[in-house]
């Protein structure tokens, strides 16, 4: 599915949230991690997730998808089509149409390669480039600006805690081995 109005891409997300959620963890993780648990990480991320929201709104007019395909070709640099859409986990007709607004926006640009006419090139532009670090810029000062709210020994504490959390959700996580 794809969203471009902020404000629907995060009701769309809240509405796959719901309280209690934690009745529904898969059998095999209710045993390992206490339900009162998960609602809190729910929570937590459905307000974190509302915090750079709000704070990519604030930037430019950017969808979600926009800004994820931004942020996705500013670390793979140059890249075709299908890669980007196999990343994005839509189809090549979906992230065509996305890649056109982005164009149309000066955000990217489509090159064909010397060596291959066929094969068509997408590539953040220098404004593409400036609008994922003002975005950057903005998620981590409102995120700045969420943790002062915090005492000291609780955000030590959380700090721990989420450095656990990418531990083990980076150990988890699927190699990503697909070419550029």
């Amino acid at each position: 599915m794809l969203i471009e109005n902020p404000a629907d891409w995060q009701t769309v997300a809240m509405s796959n949230f719901s309280q209690g959620a934690a009745a529904q963890v898969p059998q095999a993780a209710e045993g390992s991690a206490r339900a009162d648990l998960v609602d809190e990480v729910e929570n937590a991320a459905r307000g974190l997730l509302g915090v750079s929201i709000k704070a990519m709104s604030a930037v430019e007019p950017t969808s979600p998808t926009q800004l994820r395909a931004l942020m996705l070709l500013q670390a793979i640099g140059p890249t075709k089509l299908s890669v980007l859409a196999e990343r994005l986990g839509v189809a090549a007709s979906s992230a065509s149409r996305l890649v056109d607004r982005l164009a149309a926006a000066g955000h990217v640009e489509r090159t064909v390669p010397a060596h291959s006419r066929r094969e068509v090139q997408l590539e953040l532009t220098r404004a593409g480039t400036r609008l994922v670090r003002r975005h950057d810029k903005a998620r981590r000062l409102a995120f700045a600006n969420l943790l002062t709210a915090i005492e000291p020994a609780d955000r030590e504490a959380l700090l721990r805690g989420l450095r656990a959390v990418s531990r083990v959700a980076a150990d988890s996580a699927p190699r990503d081995e697909s070419p550029r």
